[in-house]
């Protein structure tokens, strides 16, 4: 071997030994990488068991704790209607986020409020500069429920408890929802007519004074949320004169009456939400579902609040029946319930099943006594 052949030799065996430690370092790097990523993964804690429908969390949620807010009670809470009428306040270990008590029941407020299944949302917190207070659909007590005897109502919270505010001309209203900003001296509702015919909004310093939001040729209050830190309403509504009610997303300044178009897009949107975004230097930011309809071709059915109410209550009932069933291939399928209720089966068709788009959907009432036995086709 000549000298030049030795000196690669020397030259290969040094470049792999120098290599090893490097090698090494990148493991470890690797491995220490993987470790911190494995513990970032928050774990999932189940805060609560009970069945609570729609609750809404006060002003914490934003991940400030005042405990001294609000004469005392603090902020982190949530307010909820439940199925019999009752509503709730109960609070939320700001640490944990565990519910106190576990079914949310802490002050009972009133026995007379909408069920969040009645109209499709519960009551709603309002930040403001005095506190906290929360707005709610509310029977006249003593009569049917009905969209005539609904109206809106507020509770707020003094030294001594809530008070319940019930505005005289308030009656035949539903589903209000109050502003977001907590520098606000003189926050709003917006709400809705029972039928969803026309919509409103009123102050809170004059609850008796009602304004007729003048976007009915626009919308039936679809998808209307106020913009956090505003007294902007954030909205889907289809433009006037288009044949086709292509919906579009605005935004209405309830102070100046200005109406903002968002989008222009050709297909139409669906839905959306406006809020603040740290990322972009706290400038307002929004999204909304694009091409929706061109990529969903099921048949969409507009239903009234009440029927979005009764489809709730039955999922609701659905997820507390425990059901489960066992299918023998070809011959039968045999549900049983813990608790009463309907209970829907994709995919099979009997006499009656309706269709979610191609695919057939058929109903059971199931009750605890006996077992729900289908017969397949």
């Amino acid at each position: 071997m000549d000298r030049h052949e030795e000196i690669k030799r020397f030259a290969r065996s040094w470049g792999r030994a120098a290599r090893k430690p490097t090698l090494a370092l990148v493991a470890m790097t690797m491995t220490l990488m993987l470790a911190e990523a494995q513990q970032a993964v928050l774990p999932e804690i189940q805060v609560t068991t009970a069945p609570i429908p729609d609750y809404e969390f006060d002003s914490a949620r934003k991940g400030v704790f005042c405990q001294a807010c609000n004469f005392g009670k603090g902020n982190s809470r949530l307010v909820f209607s439940a199925a019999d009428n009752t509503l709730w306040v109960g609070y939320v270990d700001f640490q944990t986020g565990a519910f106190i008590p576990p079914d949310g029941r802490g002050e009972l407020i009133d026995t007379n409020a909408a069920a969040a299944t009645d109209y499709g949302n519960g009551p709603e917190w309002t930040d403001s500069q005095s506190g906290s207070s929360f707005s709610y659909t509310r029977y006249t007590p003593g009569q049917p429920h009905s969209d005539q005897t609904a109206s809106v109502a507020v509770a707020t919270q003094g030294a001594g408890g809530w008070t319940i505010t019930v505005p005289a001309n308030g009656t035949g209203r539903a589903s209000p929802a109050g502003t977001l900003d907590g520098t606000d001296p003189d926050p709003r509702l917006n709400y809705v007519s029972g039928d969803k015919s026309a919509w409103y909004w009123r102050k809170l310093s004059q609850l008796d004074v009602e304004n007729v939001l003048p976007l009915s040729q626009l919308t039936d209050g679809n998808s209307r949320r106020w913009v956090p830190d505003s007294r902007k309403i954030f909205f889907q509504g289809h433009p006037p004169g288009d044949p086709q009610l292509r919906d579009q997303v605005y935004i209405y300044d309830t102070d100046s009456g200005e109406l903002e178009q968002l989008t222009f897009n050709p297909l139409g949107v669906v839905g959306g939400m406006m809020w603040r975004a740290p990322e972009f230097k706290n400038e307002y930011v929004f999204f909304t579902m694009a091409k929706f309809r061109q990529y969903s071709t099921i048949p969409a059915k507009s239903l009234s609040l009440s029927d979005i109410g009764g489809a709730v209550e039955d999922r609701m009932e659905f997820n507390a029946s425990g059901v489960s069933a066992v299918l023998t291939p070809g011959l039968t399928l045999t549900i049983q319930v813990s608790k009463s209720a309907t209970i829907p089966v994709t995919g099979l068709c009997r006499s009656g099943c309706q269709a979610n788009g191609a695919v057939p959907v058929s109903y059971y009432n199931a009750n605890p006594l006996l077992p729900t036995i289908v017969l397949l086709p």
